[in-house]
C-alpha cells in the first residue's frame, strides 16, 4: 500500500507532529509519502526526505484575482468555489498521485476535504481518509463561505477519522463510515515523571493569535493572579510577527517576571520542560484534542485546563484533571494556586494523569489505524 499524507505545512504544530508520528510508524509496513502545501522544513523527524513533496509556489496574480473573487462573494453573502481558488493545489496533488501510484490519501484540513469530490472523479478507486483535527464548531466557522463544498467532501470520503466523540457525533451524520481514533502520546518520557517539587507551572503552545484560539491573552491575565513564588514556563514557537506581538503583550502587562519563555522545544528538551514543573495548564478557547495536555499527563503532571472538547475528552469531564469554565480567569488562577500549595492534591492528580495517559499509548492507536487501512 502506498499512502500519501497531506498537511498545510510540516513545521511546528500538533497536527504536524501526529502526521509524522503516524506516518513514520506506518512506514515500517507501507510506503509513505508526505505532501506539504506550503514550503517548510520539517520540524519533526522524517527518515526518507525524498518522500516529501511541496505544493506549487504561490502565483501573485492568481492570489490577487482569487482574493478579489472571494471578497466579492463575501460582500454578496454567497458561497465561493473553494476548488476554483485551490485549482493549482488540486492539479499538483493529482500529478503526485499519478506519478507515485498512490492508493490511499490522508487529508487533514477543511480546504483539502472540499477537493475530495474532484479527486474521487479522477481516481474512483483511490481511498481517501478525512482525518479531522479541528472541532466541528471551528470547522463551521472556517468553512462558512464554502460549506456545501466542505460537506460534500466529507460525504464522499472513503473514511472519516475523528479524535473525540463530540466530532464523531456530528460527522457521522454526514458519513456513516466514521470512526474515533484518538491521538497517541508522542513524547518518550523514558519512564520519568515529575517529582512535583518545582515552583514552575508549564505551558506549551504555538504563539498564534488566529481567532484567539490559544488564549494567550488569558495566559497573561492568569499569570498576574498567581502567587509571587510561582512562574509559568512557556515552551513556545511561532511566526516572528506573533512572537513580537506576544512579547509586547508581556511587556505591556508587566509580567516578564511571571512568564519565562523557553523557545521551541522537542525531544529531550521538551521532556525536561515538563519534568521541571509541577502543574501543566491549557488556556485554549477551542481544541478538538490537545496533544500537549497528553504529553504532560504522560510525565505525571496534574492538569488545569479551560473547558474545550479536547480537554473534556482527555480529562474525562473532570475525572482526571481540573476543568474551568471558559473565561473564568479568577477561578483558573485560584485552582493553580490551590494545587501548587497542596502536595497531597498534586500527588492525587498525578496518579490520575498517569492512569489516563495509558489509554493513549501508541500501540493502541496503531492497532486502530492498521485495522482502518486494511478495510
Amino acid at each position: 500500500m502506498v499512502i500519501l499524507f497531506v498537511s498545510g505545512y510540516l513545521g511546528l504544530g500538533g497536527v504536524q507532529r501526529m502526521i509524522t508520528l503516524l506516518g513514520e510508524e506506518l512506514s515500517k509496513s507501507y510506503e509513505i509519502y508526505y505532501y506539504s502545501v506550503k514550503k517548510s522544513d520539517s520540524f519533526w523527524d522524517i527518515k526518507n526526505k525524498n518522500h516529501i513533496f511541496y505544493g506549487p509556489s504561490e502565483n501573485i496574480i492568481d492570489r490577487l484575482l482569487y482574493k478579489t473573487y472571494r471578497h466579492m462573494c463575501v460582500i454578496a453573502k454567497k458561497e465561493y468555489d473553494i476548488n476554483l481558488i485551490q485549482s493549482r493545489f488540486i492539479g499538483d496533488l493529482s500529478s503526485r498521485i499519478n506519478q507515485n501510484k498512490i492508493d490511499t490519501l490522508v487529508l487533514t484540513s477543511a480546504f483539502q476535504f472540499a477537493a475530495i469530490p474532484i479527486l474521487k472523479r479522477k481516481y474512483p478507486s483511490l481511498k481517501i481518509i478525512s482525518w479531522i483535527h479541528e472541532t466541528y464548531q471551528s470547522l463551521e466557522n472556517i468553512t462558512y463561505y464554502y460549506r456545501d463544498y466542505f460537506n460534500l467532501g466529507i460525504k464522499e470520503s472513503t473514511q472519516v477519522v475523528c479524535l473525540v466523540k463530540e466530532n464523531y457525533d456530528y460527522f457521522s451524520k454526514l458519513n456513516r463510515h466514521c470512526s474515533i481514533i484518538p491521538n497517541s502520546i508522542s513524547l518518550d518520557s523514558h519512564g520519568q515523571i515529575s517529582d512535583l517539587q518545582s515552583p514552575n507551572i508549564s505551558f506549551t503552545s504555538r504563539i498564534s493569535f488566529a481567532f484567539g484560539i490559544k488564549g494567550l491573552d488569558v495566559l497573561v491575565n492568569v499569570s498576574k493572579l498567581l502567587l509571587p513564588k510561582y512562574k509559568i514556563t512557556f515552551a513556545d514557537g511561532g511566526s516572528s510577527d506573533d512572537e513580537l506581538e506576544f512579547q509586547r503583550m508581556i511587556n505591556q502587562n508587566k509580567v516578564s517576571n511571571r512568564i519565562m519563555m523557553q523557545g521551541t522545544l522537542k525531544g529531550k528538551d521538551l521532556l525536561t520542560h515538563y519534568l521541571n514543573s509541577s502543574v501543566f495548564i491549557s488556556t485554549s478557547r477551542s481544541e478538538s484534542f490537545s496533544l500537549v495536555i497528553l504529553e504532560a499527563m504522560s510525565v505525571g503532571l496534574p492538569i488545569i485546563a479551560f473547558s474545550t472538547s479536547g480537554a473534556r475528552y482527555l480529562l474525562g469531564n473532570g475525572k482526571y484533571g481540573i476543568l474551568v469554565n471558559q473565561g473564568n480567569v479568577e477561578e483558573f488562577a485560584q485552582q493553580c494556586n490551590r494545587l501548587m500549595t497542596n502536595q497531597i492534591l498534586l500527588m492525587h492528580y498525578q496518579r490520575l494523569s498517569l492512569q489516563r495517559a495509558k489509554d493513549f499509548e501508541l500501540a493502541k492507536s496503531m492497532e486502530k489505524w492498521n485495522s482502518l487501512l486494511g478495510k
